[in-house]
């Protein structure tokens, strides 16, 4: 009896330690699973902190496409200076030789206002402004390639002008047409700063009269440029003033009026071709000139410039 109980004590106690440390596993799996949920809820919370919401995200994307575009678009337009006229109406821009008389420094360049269209406002000088040929070779030439649009667009162009000058004045895209009557080549268009008129531009501002019954050659007393003391210094071809005398007979077959009295004109080349690929247009210096004209050899140097340009529509002129 006294064995009996003893075994079953035994096995007695053997229960209650198997079933402790049953229990003891049991609670530390369940204290190691609650550790590790615990560990990822607070990381999965981490970077649901760090991350923007969608609308957040959406934002800064915008935001930072928003700047880019503000820096790449704002840009301050250029200030434009303003100009003047003088008493005869004429618009004071750049400075050029002109009363021949170097220790007074350089005279103020008067413009003549031609027109105002989607290029801008189109100006031309007063006077003739240096004497020169159209171009120096003997080969046939256009306009694209002579030395007078070199001379215009890169000496006069940079030494007349202020920088703050510069920004008035545009870049145009000229059309270069053919002679009509001669079918002379009258070259590629060109881009220029400063230009001659062609022979249809001359025709259209300045107040053309007919006299040949074809109409390929006019008149325009308008057209007539003086040579300014540095022009005539310089050897330009010139007529004596005009007189009744000339208006009555050499000359009484154009329609002069008695404002052409006491003129000097001066012969001026325009920029289109001529009757041959060594002649270009030009208006000589009692105002006849004509898209069939067939014009004068380009080495002729008593024949002068007289620029014209394009100076932006923003411009204040007063």
């Amino acid at each position: 009896m006294a064995d009996h109980t003893k075994i079953n004590c035994k096995v007695t106690a053997w229960l209650i330690f198997f079933l402790t440390m049953s229990t003891l596993c049991a609670c530390g799996n369940s204290v190691r699973e609650t550790k590790d949920d615990s560990f990822n809820a607070a990381v999965q919370d981490m970077r649901e902190d760090q991350a923007p919401s969608a609308p957040e995200a959406d934002a800064v994307s915008a935001g930072d496409s928003s700047t880019e575009a503000e820096e790449t678009t704002v840009e301050e337009a250029p200030q434009l200076i303003e100009l003047s006229k003088n008493a005869d109406g004429f618009v004071l821009m750049g400075e050029y030789e002109q009363d021949n008389d170097k220790s007074n420094g350089l005279e103020p360049i008067e413009w003549m206002i031609l027109d105002e269209n989607e290029n801008g406002i189109l100006l031309i000088s007063r006077y003739a402004l240096e004497c020169m040929p159209y171009d120096k070779g003997d080969e046939d030439t256009t306009w694209e390639t002579c030395s007078l649009r070199e001379w215009m667009n890169k000496d006069f162009y940079n030494k007349s002008f202020s920088n703050d000058e510069k920004k008035l004045i545009n870049t145009t895209h000229l059309v270069n047409e053919d002679n009509r009557r001669y079918g002379t080549d009258g070259g590629k268009d060109t881009d220029d700063k400063v230009f001659a008129l062609s022979t249809l531009e001359a025709m259209e501002y300045f107040e053309l009269n007919d006299w040949w019954e074809d109409k390929d050659i006019g008149f325009s007393e308008e057209s007539i440029a003086e040579g300014t003391p540095h022009v005539l210094a310089g050897g330009a071809i010139v007529y004596e003033p005009l007189s009744e005398a000339d208006l009555a007979g050499e000359l009484s077959y154009l329609p002069y009026s008695s404002k052409a009295l006491g003129t000097v004109g001066v012969c001026w080349w325009l920029r289109s071709s001529g009757g041959s690929g060594i002649c270009v247009a030009n208006v000589d210096n009692v105002g006849e000139f004509g898209p069939g004209f067939y014009g004068s050899y380009q080495t002729y140097a008593d024949y002068c410039a007289r620029p014209a340009l394009y100076i932006s529509k923003e411009t204040v002129i007063k």
